[in-house]
């Protein structure tokens, strides 16, 4: 049977039965990785029952369920379902999630996420309460799980411009902009009682031209310190040289971004990342959408590129972990591709990118049952077409995803 024929056998399969959390589901013939570290199963069977993997094997040995719903995944991988740490929900398809017709934010799951294999996703900035209602619905949608990370803090009079030209001069003052730690570590309680499993600081912002924001390196740390008590994980959009700086010393968990303005990243300040234990999410394709909005000169472009590129080269080389994000939400592109490209592009292997997406944000975010494959663990799977040891670009071929043992997408 041709690709193209199982995927229409899947699609008739999910159309006549309804796709419903706690079936018991059979993906055969696949390759499985179940980690990035495994050894493939090269002839594979999953077996989900009740939302966990029930048993996990090569295709001969693994007993199928009577009235299973089976997935013929011959020519695709099995993988754990992939997480993405840096999301928006801030498009009007989003708006007023707690009333939203269901299939609608459905559709605009799939869209956005299910359909390139996010399975958790991490909101670093939207309305909260919006956010909050939409995580609340998430388990009955086509959506991935949703963490957050409440309520962005700014540095004082350091808004950002597209933050202020999207919100309006008004709304834009009014955002929380703590001018001590004390005031930073009541923000972060906020966010605890928002349910929220991180905390996001904008520790350098552009301005407009030549002008930036920096948060008080106190206010940092203050914000850290508190969340990191109530166990949250702390990101960072770093801006500037200034800014990676204070969010190294701060005690900053994940830098949301690579910064090409601060220039190649030296020994010492990756030896500082590296005794702070600091993560990476690189947003490689951020920059060239970036570069084409304010329509840069080819020359800038192309170096401005080429500087978070390798930045997150010399992060990686050092050892640091890498996680996957891409912006979206904020930025209009969908695609994993090219997010995936450019870390290849930088030196990463297809275990490196793998890991990135599966077992290197699930530990990060303190979650102990996700970004492998085990039996009894939830069933968060994702089937591509093809291999991604013989193409990386494999990865973005997604052919199904599934969250918890729900089918939420299928081509």
């Amino acid at each position: 049977m041709s690709a193209s024929m199982r995927g229409l056998a899947v699609v008739v399969l999910l159309t006549g039965l309804g796709a419903r959390a706690g079936e018991t589901w059979v993906l055969e013939h696949a390759r499985v990785l179940s980690r990035a570290s495994a050894a493939p199963i090269e002839d594979g069977t999953v077996v989900v029952r009740d939302g966990r993997i029930a048993a996990l094997g090569p295709s001969g040995s693994v007993r199928l369920p009577a009235g299973a719903r089976r997935v013929d995944g011959r020519g695709g991988t099995v993988l754990p379902g992939f997480w993405n740490v840096h999301v928006h929900f801030t498009e009007e398809r989003f708006a007023d999630a707690a009333h939203r017709p269901a299939e609608a934010l459905s559709a605009a799951c799939r869209d956005m996420l299910t359909s390139r294999g996010f399975t958790t996703v991490v909101d670093l900035g939207s309305f909260p309460p919006n956010t909050v209602a939409l995580r609340k619905r998430a388990p009955s949608l086509d959506c991935p799980r949703i963490l957050t990370t409440g309520v962005s803090m700014y540095p004082v009079g350091g808004v950002p411009i597209y933050v202020r030209k999207a919100l309006g001069d008004a709304v834009a003052d009014g955002l929380p902009q703590p001018r001590t730690g004390a005031e930073a570590a009541a923000l972060v309680q906020e966010d605890v009682r928002l349910g929220a499993r991180g905390v996001k600081l904008f520790v350098g912002t552009w301005l407009g031209g030549s002008k930036t924001g920096l948060m008080d390196l106190a206010v940092v740390q203050g914000a850290a310190a508190e969340a990191h008590r109530r166990g949250l994980v702390v990101f960072a959009h770093p801006g500037s040289a200034q800014g990676v700086a204070h969010a190294v010393d701060g005690g900053v968990d994940v830098l949301a971004h690579t910064a090409p303005d601060a220039g190649p990243w030296t020994p010492e300040l990756l030896g500082r990342m590296r005794a702070g234990h600091m993560a990476l999410a690189p947003t490689l394709s951020l920059w060239r959408v970036e570069m084409d909005r304010a329509q840069a000169p080819a020359e800038l472009r192309e170096r401005f590129i080429r500087t978070g590129a390798e930045q997150l080269r010399a992060f990686a080389a050092d050892g640091g972990e890498v996680l996957f994000g891409t912006d979206v939400g904020y930025i209009p592109e969908q695609d994993a591709d090219e997010e995936v490209g450019r870390m290849a592009a930088a030196g990463m292997d297809w275990r490196a990118v793998l890991a990135s997406l599966t077992s290197a944000p699930a530990r990060r975010m303190k979650d102990g049952t996700r970004g492998a494959l085990a039996v009894g663990g939830p069933a968060d799977l994702v089937l591509v077409e093809g291999d991604p040891r013989a193409e990386i670009q494999a990865l973005t071929h997604v052919r199904s995803t599934w969250v918890a043992g729900k089918s939420v997408f299928t081509r």
